[in-house]
């Protein structure tokens, strides 16, 4: 993906699944792999992948999201990708969500925390894009 026809077309968007999928066939990679490189280049988003079990990995940016994603044990009852595994459908657009769906916070978040949701049945997975809606 060259790096700056995928900036393009980032920088500016508003963050949803047709723009991930439009990413995607455009440079002929993967959801994820364009979830990936969207992280990258919007570092004010977290990128997690996640099955019925728990969180496989996350992405994220220390210094424009400087928040700790719980990885232990099982997916919270609150998040969009545990939704998700319970057979529920699911928001087309972000979603707010609690924090401590994702996040070991010490203190509370004045801004909305918010979800993307996309599922990835063939694989049994879900992204989740996670990031502050101020």
């Amino acid at each position: 993906m060259p790096e700056e026809m995928f900036k393009e077309r980032v920088f500016g968007k508003d963050l949803t699944k047709d723009l991930l999928t439009n990413l995607a066939e455009t440079f002929l990679v993967s959801l994820t792999a364009a979830a990936l490189r969207f992280v990258i280049m919007r570092p004010e988003y977290a990128l997690v992948c996640s099955s019925a079990k728990g969180i496989l990995w996350y992405e994220k940016d220390n210094d424009n999201f400087p928040y700790y994603i719980n990885t232990h044990g099982k997916l919270h009852r609150d998040s969009l990708a545990a939704d998700f595994f319970a057979g529920q459908s699911l928001p087309e657009c972000p979603f707010p969500v609690e924090p401590h769906a994702w996040l070991d916070l010490k203190y509370p978040l004045r801004e909305t925390f918010k979800e993307l949701a996309i599922p990835l049945p063939r694989y049994g997975q879900i992204l989740s894009f996670l990031f502050l809606d101020e």
